[in-house]
């Protein structure tokens, strides 16, 4: 008797045995039944991606490209959004494929040439400080207008055992249609922004006696803005979860509400901006499609009006000894006690895209600024290194502020300390 196995990669393996019986050839098949095979954990078809704005209508998005300036979404055949869930839900089931537990790659290539060249799809595999490439969803800062995208899934089944890896087809995003395109079809660069910092006031109900630092900017899809006072550079690092961004910008947008070390920072732990009602865009805060981290930045986008508004609030220590601010003398008037106080904080600003052939993985256009707010001393002179006593006062000594409080009489009272003496002193206004 002779035995020949052909292995196939069903959920199956079949033996053909050739039983050689004189004088006539017989063939038997017999079913070997093969139990937790990674064959079995596999989608029944192929991902497909689609805009996040046709979540919920699949079917009729087959063949329409996702819009520039939104997330795309990957979605596996056992995924009841699947444009032929009705039928590969029931293979889905049969298998005991749990799709929440699904693994998920992207891939992205830059925009096919005029001439029909395309570059090679390239893994993302680069999470940012606020987003992550391994979820359902590719926030829309890692594409661009003509970009090339694609997904990759792989199953999981109830027990926990992964199986094999499925790709979607490549879509192209759409080059005409956009969330906030630039004035310019193909082109980015630095949209000019605005930054105004001003004092509250004793009267303000949240944030009283505090300097309100707000930068607003235009948004055009694919880009990622990034606001610190201090210099920005190597984006690579800087963009990443890495613990030095931490430390090296203390007053940005770049750390989460739980990694502000100041009393208030420009991210919350809000998901949604209060002054809009409902969703602009569909799953616009859906949180466990996009995460919670990119709900509390996008917070601070204006989709509609396609505006970026950074706000947060420092008190006068904050910003001398964290965000790099400084204090000087805009000169004294002759023979009086009086001096003209400026509070100088730098601004930088930087217009980050993704770049998948780019170094680093990343093009940026900077800009820097300089924030500046004068006041007027009575009763105490500022010297080089500080505040100080006038030369011919009894008592010499230097001080660091510690409190601002603003009267109804507009006169500011400004508690200092040198080691363990507090002073008081007076300040118009």
């Amino acid at each position: 008797m002779l035995f020949t196995p052909y292995i196939t990669l069903a959920t199956r393996f079949c033996l053909i045995c050739l039983c050689s019986v004189r004088p006539q050839m017989s063939k038997a098949i017999i079913y070997i039944e093969e139990t937790n095979s990674m064959a079995d954990v596999t989608f029944p078809s192929v991902p497909q991606v689609f805009s996040l704005l046709q979540y919920d209508d699949t079917s009729r998005a087959r063949h329409t490209p996702p819009v520039a300036g939104y997330p795309v979404v990957c979605v596996t055949a056992c995924n009841p959004k699947y444009p032929d869930y009705d039928k590969t839900g029931s293979i889905c089931i049969s298998e005991h494929i749990n799709d929440t537990l699904t693994r998920y790659r992207w891939l992205v290539s830059a925009p096919t040439s005029p001439d029909g060249v395309t570059s090679s799809m390239r893994e993302v595999d680069f999470n940012t400080f606020f987003s992550s490439s391994k979820i359902i969803t590719l926030d829309s800062v890692y594409f661009q207008a003509g970009s090339r995208v694609q997904c990759a899934a792989r199953a999981v089944n109830s027990n926990g055992d992964e199986g094999l890896e499925l790709s979607s087809f490549i879509v192209s995003i759409s080059i005409e249609d956009g969330m906030c395109q630039p004035r310019v079809v193909g082109t980015v660069g630095a949209e000019p922004f605005s930054a105004k910092l001003r004092y509250t006031g004793a009267e303000d109900p949240d944030h009283p006696n505090l300097i309100k630092i707000t930068v607003t900017m235009p948004h055009i899809d694919g880009m990622l803005p990034v606001v610190s006072t201090r210099p920005l550079s190597n984006f690579e690092l800087t963009l990443s979860p890495d613990g030095t961004r931490v430390g090296n910008h203390r007053c940005s947008n770049l750390l989460d509400y739980t990694e502000v070390k100041t009393h208030h920072g420009f991210i919350t732990n809000a998901t949604k901006n209060p002054e809009v009602i409902g969703e602009t865009s569909p799953y616009q805060y859906s949180a466990p499609l996009r995460g919670s981290s990119i709900l509390r930045f996008y917070k601070n986008l204006n989709l509609e009006a396609c505006l970026w508004e950074f706000t947060s609030y420092y008190d006068m220590s904050e910003l001398l000894s964290d965000c790099g601010g400084t204090i000087g003398t805009d000169g004294q008037v002759l023979n009086l006690v009086q001096s003209y106080v400026t509070l100088r904080v730098p601004l930088h600003v930087s217009y980050v895209f993704h770049s998948p052939v780019g170094a680093g993985g990343w093009q940026h256009f900077d800009l820097q600024s300089e924030l500046r707010l004068t006041f007027v001393y009575d009763t105490a002179i500022l010297w080089r290194d500080g505040i100080g006593s006038p030369p011919e006062a009894e008592l010499q000594g230097k001080s660091h502020i510690k409190l601002n409080i603003f009267k109804s009489n507009f006169s500011l009272y400004r508690m200092r300390q040198k080691q363990t003496n507090t002073v008081w002193c007076t300040l118009s206004t």
